[in-house]
C-alpha cells in the first residue's frame, strides 16, 4: 500500500511508472499488490529518482496531496478520529497504528497540553537521513491525515523541519 496512487500521478505527469520501478529495484507488481512489503531505501531511491526524472522538485509533497481523501492505506486511523475526544488523543492513539503503515522510520509524540501544541518527531532506523522525497511525502500524508481527522479541517503546522534545504 505504500505505492498507493503512485502509478496514477506518475502517469498523470507523463512518466513511466513500471520504468521507475525497475530502475529502484522494485518488483512492478507491487502496484497491484497491497500487502507486499518494499524496501523503504528502494522506495526512497525511486521517488528520488522520479522527482528528477519527471522534473518535480516537490514529488513527494505533490504525490501526498494527490492521495484520495479517504486514504486508502491508512483507514483504522481515520476510524480512530470517531472514537476519540481530542486531536492529541486521535495522535495519540494513531501512533500505536504507526508500525502498520512502515517500521523503517520512528514517530516521537512531544505533546504540551498546556499550550495546546503536539509535535512529531520522525527518525531513521539508521544513523543516515531519510531521501528528501521520502520524509517529504510522509510529512506530507500525517499532515492530510491531521486535517481530515480534525472537526473543522483547519489544520496548518506551526513549523516544518528537515534534514535538508526548504523546499520551494
Amino acid at each position: 500500500s505504500a505505492l498507493g496512487g503512485f502509478a496514477a500521478f506518475v502517469e498523470s505527469r507523463n512518466g513511466d511508472p513500471l520504468a521507475l520501478l525497475e530502475r529502484a529495484g522494485i518488483d512492478p507488481r507491487a502496484l497491484g499488490a497491497p500487502d507486499m512489503l518494499i524496501s523503504f531505501a528502494r522506495k526512497g531511491a525511486l521517488l528520488e529518482n522520479a522527482a528528477r526524472e519527471l522534473g518535480i522538485p516537490a514529488l513527494g509533497l505533490e504525490w501526498a496531496l494527490a492521495i484520495p481523501p479517504h486514504f486508502p492505506n491508512a483507514g483504522p486511523m481515520l476510524l480512530l478520529k470517531e472514537t476519540t475526544a481530542t486531536f492529541g488523543e486521535w495522535v495519540e492513539r494513531s501512533m500505536g497504528y504507526w508500525r502498520l503503515q512502515t517500521n523503517a522510520v520512528i514517530p516521537q509524540l512531544a505533546h504540551d497540553r498546556e499550550a495546546g501544541v503536539v509535535a512529531i518527531r520522525l527518525s531513521p532506523r539508521w544513523p543516515q537521513p531519510a531521501p528528501r522525497q521520502q520524509m517529504e511525502h510522509i510529512l506530507g500524508k500525517i499532515v492530510r491525515l491531521a486535517r481530515a481527522a480534525l472537526p473543522d479541517g483547519e489544520l496548518n503546522p506551526v513549523r516544518v523541519r528537515f534534514r535538508h534545504e526548504e523546499p520551494q
